[in-house]
């Protein structure tokens, strides 16, 4: 524990000393500490008896609190998310093709955002499919739209991937004729209104 925890500070101070700023510092925190941040969680119940499957139901609930969090402030406060992309990129604003602006919520960078939605829209999916809640199946939907939105590559690549396997493993026709239509919709709504989107 001791020496994560040097490791962890070290890369901290390091990063924070070259870049003589603690604004781009705190903003700089991403991704890459999360799995140091869970090694001491781990650490932490090692030797206690705990839910795992309540704490994973809660830690995707906040992924979906945030993949609306991204919505709203994507579609309602443009300019807070205009704000955010000014925070990790020297460009004006981050854009994937002409005029389509990459989600990121409150994560400021699209690549970490969907990380997190694929693993949450692959959660959902699992849990729809073992239970047939129609909550779960939203929460699916949404994560699995704030992939697309993010227009992350590897991510998107991953959850077509991920989408393809539940539908051929799922039996349940209903999800797969929700899923399909919606995304179908996105695709012909996107293809309509944002320029050059097909290319």
């Amino acid at each position: 524990d001791k020496l994560v925890l040097v490791y962890f500070l070290f890369n901290v101070l390091i990063g924070y000393y070259n870049a003589h700023d603690l604004k781009a510092s705190i903003y700089g925190f991403r991704l890459t500490y999360l799995p140091m941040l869970a090694y001491f969680v781990g650490s932490y119940y090692w030797d206690k008896k705990v839910d795992l499957e309540r704490i994973f139901h809660g830690f995707f609930k906040v992924l979906v609190f945030i993949a609306v969090l991204g919505f709203v402030i994507y579609f309602f406060f443009p300019q807070v998310h205009v704000y955010f992309h000014k925070l990790s990129t020297d460009e004006p604003i981050v854009t994937s093709a002409i005029n389509f602006v990459r989600m990121t919520s409150i994560l400021w960078t699209p690549v970490v955002f969907a990380m997190l939605m694929l693993s949450a829209f692959c959660y959902w999916t699992y849990r729809y499919l073992k239970t047939g809640s129609n909550m779960e199946l939203l929460f699916s939907l949404i994560t699995v739209n704030a992939v697309f939105f993010s227009v992350s590559r590897g991510p998107m690549i991953a959850s077509f991937i991920a989408l393809i396997l539940l539908l051929a493993l799922g039996k349940n026709r209903k999800f797969k004729l929700i899923i399909l239509g919606i995304l179908i919709l996105e695709l012909l709504l996107f293809y309509l209104f944002v320029p050059k989107f097909s290319e």
